[in-house]
């Protein structure tokens, strides 16, 4: 089974995971079915991986208990250690168990240990930054998420591993309004590109936030290439209907509202929502801002009793970590008509020191404008 292995891990390397899951699901079902304990927790391992990259992540979680279990009672202390890290990141970040993931963190800390290996510390610390990130908690975020790349450094360097800790970096800065996001995004971008391809999924989530970043600095054109760049790594790596395709198109839907272009804005925006809903529950997090962005382009078209309606519903969503999504909604709501004089002053002034500096929001909400044809 050795060469099954090979494949598939070659395959998920290259960003085909719906062809590494083709190989790994009858290949843990032939290691079960022989009793061999110790394969069984690395196929596991590898299979849950790949769930966890194509957004499967209850049957990830399931499968890297499995292989954490199977990995300590036959002794392969390696792929038991490679499971738990991943399984920090799923269990607190993907289903937001957060008691469950610390606990998880605490032993993969000692697996890590005894194997001695530099690469996993690093990965767990840069997991232990995702799981402070999704609780709020962005400074200790950030602090966790420079110690993991100063060990990749030193242990993985020129490596996938070191793209990744860049790419969590950079996204960090932007949140946080750090200097030099986009020289570490870049970074990052090239490193994926000469290691793993073009079409890899983290190559999209890297255009992504140099997208994010130009269109803060009013780059409109390279915002959409960017963001285009992503949807169609994301279409081909993941498949048409997975969250990352779905948040792309909202990215260029607030292009073409930054632009004016109305009609297909609402169109993007529409169909952003749609496919975030399809991929998420209708309270997810990860659907607060393709319903802002749907709000503010019916606002933008005069459908004000349409765009409150959008806005109620980003509301009821799960609330974000990110400052800046939270000053798009305070800026959203200043802007509905009905809003008294002194509440909108009010709305204007809580969310302005929550936008990036810089940044396009941070003009709008300095001018108290929503993006408008010809502004």
């Amino acid at each position: 089974h050795k060469v099954e292995r090979a494949e598939a891990r070659a395959l998920r390397d290259l960003g085909r995971l719906r062809d590494a899951r083709a190989k790994l699901e009858p290949l843990l079902a032939a290691v079960r079915a022989e009793g061999h304990r110790p394969l069984v927790a690395r196929v596991a391992f590898q299979l849950g991986a790949t769930l966890a990259r194509l957004n499967e992540h209850p049957a990830a979680v399931a499968l890297l208990e499995e292989a954490v279990q199977v990995g300590i009672e036959s002794r392969t202390d390696e792929a038991a250690a490679h499971a738990a890290v991943l399984l920090v990141f799923e269990l607190g970040v993907r289903l937001h168990r957060r008691e469950a993931a610390e606990e998880v963190a605490r032993f993969a800390e000692a697996l890590v240990a005894r194997i001695g290996d530099g690469r996993l510390a690093a990965g767990l610390l840069l997991n232990r930054a995702l799981l402070a990130e999704d609780g709020g908690a962005l400074a200790d975020a950030f602090a966790l998420q420079q110690r993991a790349v100063e060990q990749f450094e030193k242990a993985a360097p020129q490596t996938p591993a070191l793209a990744n800790a860049l790419l969590n970096e950079a996204r960090l800065r932007v949140m946080l309004g750090q200097p030099d996001a986009k020289a570490v995004a870049s970074r990052a971008l090239e490193l994926f590109e000469q290691t793993r391809g073009e079409g890899h999924p983290n190559v999209g989530v890297a255009a992504d936030v140099l997208g994010s970043l130009a269109f803060d600095a009013g780059d409109l054109d390279e915002a959409a290439r960017q963001f285009e760049r992503a949807k169609n790594v994301a279409r081909e790596a993941l498949g048409e209907n997975q969250l990352e395709v779905a948040l792309a198109i909202d990215s260029l839907a607030r292009v073409a509202l930054a632009r004016g272009e109305l009609e297909r804005a609402l169109g993007l925006a529409q169909d952003a929502v749609a496919r975030t809903t399809a991929a998420t529950s209708a309270t997810d997090g990860a659907l607060r801002d393709p319903l802002l962005t749907l709000a503010e382009v019916r606002l933008a078209a005069g459908r004000a009793d349409e765009a409150r309606a959008a806005a109620g519903l980003a509301r009821a969503c799960a609330p974000s970590n990110d400052s800046h999504v939270q000053a798009r909604e305070l800026l959203l709501r200043a802007s509905l008509p009905g809003v008294e004089a002194k509440e909108r002053e009010r709305l204007l002034g809580e969310g302005l020191p929550l936008a990036r500096p810089g940044s396009e929001l941070s003009r709008r909400l300095s001018s108290g404008l929503l993006p408008r044809p010809g502004q």
